[in-house]
């Protein structure tokens, strides 16, 4: 099954979710997201890229949450980011935003 890129056409919820993503490379927690992000640095992608594509799967997960009334679940975010990494890793992304 192909993965699709998440693109967030609310741009207020965009900018929220990136500070998500930024707040969790500061404080380097969780460490999944870190590494993710450093992984599509290597790979070539811009920096705001990185940020995208990992805000993405905040967003799934934040989904998650909420629907299953659950707990954020370092494990199904860790794996997402993983086969995001494996999905995009190498490529060229075309943003419908940009």
């Amino acid at each position: 099954m192909e993965r699709k890129v998440i693109v967030m056409a609310n741009m207020r919820l965009q900018k929220h979710v990136i500070e998500v993503v930024e707040n969790q490379l500061k404080l380097g927690e969780p460490k999944c997201t870190t590494e993710t992000y450093n992984e599509f640095i290597k790979l070539g992608h811009p920096k705001e890229e990185a940020k995208k594509l990992i805000a993405g799967e905040v967003l799934k997960e934040i989904y998650e949450v909420m629907k299953n009334n659950d707990v954020f679940n370092e494990d199904r975010y860790s794996k997402n980011l993983s086969d995001l990494l494996k999905e995009w890793g190498g490529k060229k992304i075309k943003w419908e935003d940009s």
